[in-house]
C-alpha cells in the first residue's frame, strides 16, 4: 500500500484455507487493483478528515478565514469574517474580494492577481502584512494579513488556483500603540518640565531609596549628577538627628494624610546646611514624591529686613524723642542763661563765702548746659564722638555734690 506522495504505509494480504504455489499474473493483477482501491479510500478518508478539521478550524478561530478562486471570487467566508466585516457567507460567497478591498486599492490588488495569474512572483504570498479593509458599514478598519496560495493541480509552475487569507483586526492594538505614543509624549513633556523647575523634585521607592531625581534638587544638595543620589537612601541628605526627626514627626502624618509640609534643615555634600522648605506626597506604588526649595536666601533677606525694620522703627523714635528734647532743652537753656547771670553777678560782690557759692552756681549752670547739649543729640542719627577729660569730670561732680554732703550748720 504505497499513497500517491511514495510513503509505504502497508501490505495487503488475501489468505486462503489451502497452501498455494505462486500467484498468477491474473491475481497478481486483481490484488494490486485492491491495494490501489484500499489507497484511494484511505486517501480519500484522510482528505475528508482534513476538510473536517480546516472547516473547524476555520469556524472556530476568532480570525477572519477567507478563500478565493484565481478569479478573486470568495469561496470561504467563516464566521469571524462574518463578525469582523459585517457581511454573512450567504452574502459573500461568490462574491469579488473587492468586497472587502477600499477603493484606492482596488487597482494595485488586481494588478497583484493579475502578476500571479501570469506566473509572477508577488510580494505578499507568504508575508504578513497591514492593510486597511472595508466593512459592510462603509468605515475601514486595520487588519493583519497572511496570505497563501495554492497552485493549480499537478501544476509545477504554481499557477495559482486560488488564495487563502488569515485576516485579523487590529484596531485595538493600533489603538493601544496611539495611546501609547501619546502616554510617552505626554511623559517626556513632564520629565522635560520637571528637569525645567527650579524646585528639586525626588522620587522614593517604598524602602526609601531614591529611584529619580531631576538636576535642581541634586544642585540644590552640590551634587553635579542626580545619578550619584539614586539608589541611596533619602536620610543620606540630613543630619542623624535631622532625618530621626522627620522620621518622627512627618512620616507618621504622611502616612496617615497622604502628605506632609514644613521646614527642615540638610546638609550638602561639602558638609554645609542648608534651609529648606518640603512638601511630601505618598505616590500610589507606595513611595513618596518631594518637592523641596532652598529658602536660605529667603530667610536671608527676611532677617534682613527684620534688621532693617528695627532700625527704622528705632529712628523713628530717637526722631520722636530728639524733637522732644528740642523742645524741652530750648526751654533749659533760657533757665540756665538766667542762672548762670545772676551768678555772674553775685561774682562781683566783695564776699568770699558769696563769690565762692557764686562760682559753684557757675560751674553748676555749665553742667546743666553740658547736660541739654547732650539731649540735644537724641534726635541726631550719627553719633558724635569726642575726647572728654574724666579728671575734669569727676571735679564737676565733687563740685555738684560736695553741697548735699556738708554739714549744716558750716555750709
Amino acid at each position: 500500500l504505497i499513497l500517491a506522495d511514495g510513503h509505504k504505509v502497508g501490505t495487503l494480504c488475501v489468505i486462503d484455507s489451502q497452501p498455494r504455489a505462486n500467484l498468477s499474473e491474473r491475481e497478481a493483477e486483481i490484488l494490486q487493483l485492491m491495494a490501489r482501491q484500499v489507497v484511494s479510500l484511505l486517501e480519500a478518508r484522510n482528505a475528508r478528515q482534513e476538510r473536517r478539521i480546516a472547516q473547524l478550524i476555520a469556524q472556530t478561530t476568532t480570525d477572519a478565514f477567507v478563500c478565493a478562486d484565481s478569479h478573486s471570487r470568495i469561496t470561504l467566508w467563516n464566521r469571524a469574517a462574518e463578525a469582523m466585516f459585517g457581511w454573512s457567507a450567504a452574502e459573500a460567497l461568490g462574491q469579488s474580494l473587492d468586497l472587502i478591498i477600499p477603493q484606492v486599492h482596488r487597482k494595485g490588488h488586481h494588478a497583484g492577481v493579475a502578476r500571479m495569474r501570469a506566473r509572477e512572483p508577488s510580494r505578499l504570498v507568504g508575508q504578513t502584512v497591514e492593510v486597511p479593509a472595508l466593512c459592510k458599514a462603509g468605515h475601514e478598519i486595520p487588519v493583519e494579513l497572511s496570505l497563501a496560495m495554492w497552485p493549480e493541480e499537478g501544476d509545477d509552475d504554481r499557477t495559482p488556483a486560488g488564495f487563502a487569507a488569515i485576516i485579523r483586526d487590529i484596531s485595538a492594538r493600533k489603538a493601544a500603540e496611539a495611546e501609547r505614543v501619546t502616554t510617552e509624549a505626554r511623559l517626556a513633556r513632564q520629565v522635560a518640565a520637571i528637569q525645567a523647575s527650579d524646585d528639586g523634585i525626588a522620587l522614593t521607592d517604598a524602602a526609601g531609596d531614591f529611584i529619580f531625581m531631576n538636576s535642581a534638587h541634586a544642585a540644590m544638595f552640590g551634587y553635579p549628577d542626580p545619578a550619584a543620589l539614586v539608589g541611596r537612601p533619602w536620610t543620606t541628605l540630613y543630619d542623624p538627628l535631622e532625618a530621626q526627626r522627620i522620621n518622627d514627626e512627618a512620616m507618621p502624618i504622611l502616612f496617615a494624610q497622604g502628605q506632609w509640609r514644613g521646614e527642615t534643615q540638610g546638609l550638602k555634600a561639602d558638609g554645609t546646611p542648608i534651609e529648606q522648605e518640603i512638601a511630601l506626597s505618598l505616590a500610589p506604588e507606595g513611595g513618596i514624591v518631594c518637592v523641596t526649595r532652598d529658602v536660605g536666601d529667603r530667610r536671608g533677606m527676611e532677617r534682613e529686613k527684620a534688621r532693617l525694620r528695627e532700625q527704622l522703627m528705632l529712628a523713628q523714635r530717637q526722631e520722636v524723642v530728639g524733637q522732644l528734647a528740642s523742645g524741652i532743652a530750648h526751654d533749659f537753656n533760657n533757665l540756665i542763661a538766667a542762672i548762670s547771670g545772676t551768678a555772674e553777678l553775685l561774682r562781683h560782690i566783695d564776699d568770699n563765702r558769696v563769690r565762692h557759692h557764686a562760682l559753684r552756681i557757675q560751674s553748676a549752670a555749665t553742667t546743666a548746659a553740658g547736660l541739654v547739649e547732650k539731649l540735644l543729640t537724641l534726635g541726631r542719627r550719627t553719633p558724635h564722638p569726642k575726647l572728654v577729660d574724666l579728671r575734669r569730670t569727676v571735679w564737676d561732680v565733687r563740685d555738684l555734690v560736695s553741697p548735699s554732703l556738708t554739714d549744716p550748720l558750716h555750709r
